[in-house]
């Protein structure tokens, strides 16, 4: 199912006197807001909304940002190929449904989907998956529940543990790097648990990033390239 995008430009610094922080929102290329999960007896599910940058490029660059709402479904079958199969979703959010086909990741061979639309932390959610010859309705919940940071505070604990690094990098006020809030996991969700990685990629192809436990708020790891 082909859906239209609106691009929508946010400025965050407003009129006032800019901040590291106004200044960084500026030049945002993605921000995960939620991510929501579930499992069937084939497949782990999870759908996360956001914004993100249209085109998306790692090119150091912000671009305009739209929704999105992300499917993804890995296979619990080892060795299962669905390249030819059907592969359907029905997604109901509250009153809202949305349906099209799942595509193959190239990279992982998970199954995904984008619906372009950011939904709400308490939004309630199913989805209907027909994969094959397989049916499965699965209630999705939201993987952030019990968390006390949210994508802003996560931002605020990365700008203060990446100062030094980031303060070369603004320059009359404007950020010469793209920034990435992301919420992530392993893929087989080994670990069974999601963090906050919050990155700034500048022109050169140079990042700075720290992970963030979602619940403590404590710095897990930091990587400077």
């Amino acid at each position: 199912m082909i859906m239209c995008a609106t691009v929508i430009m946010f400025t965050f610094s407003g009129c006032g006197k800019a901040t590291t922080k106004s200044i960084v929102m500026d030049s945002l290329a993605e921000v995960r807001y939620n991510v929501f999960e579930g499992e069937s007896e084939n497949f782990s599910i999870t759908f996360m909304s956001g914004m993100r940058e249209e085109p998306y490029l790692a090119n150091g660059k912000a671009n305009p940002l739209i929704e999105f709402g992300v499917i993804t479904l890995v296979s619990k079958n080892e060795g299962a190929v669905y390249d030819t199969a059907q592969k359907k979703y029905i997604i109901t959010i509250d009153l809202n449904s949305y349906s099209g086909d799942l595509d193959v990741n190239p990279f992982d061979r998970s199954l995904v989907a984008d619906i372009q639309k950011v939904v709400s932390d308490t939004a309630n959610i199913s989805i209907q998956i027909i994969v094959a010859d397989i049916t499965e309705i699965v209630v999705l919940t939201n993987g952030l529940f019990d968390a006390t940071i949210n994508y802003d505070k996560a931002l605020t604990l990365a700008l203060d543990e990446l100062k030094a690094e980031i303060k070369p990098l603004i320059i009359d006020k404007k950020l010469n790097a793209e920034v990435y809030i992301k919420i992530i996991t392993d893929l087989n969700r080994t670990f069974n648990k999601f963090y906050w990685y919050v990155a700034l990629l500048d022109s050169e192809g140079n990042t700075v990033a720290v992970i963030i436990d979602p619940i403590s708020g404590e710095l897990v790891a930091k990587k400077v390239e």
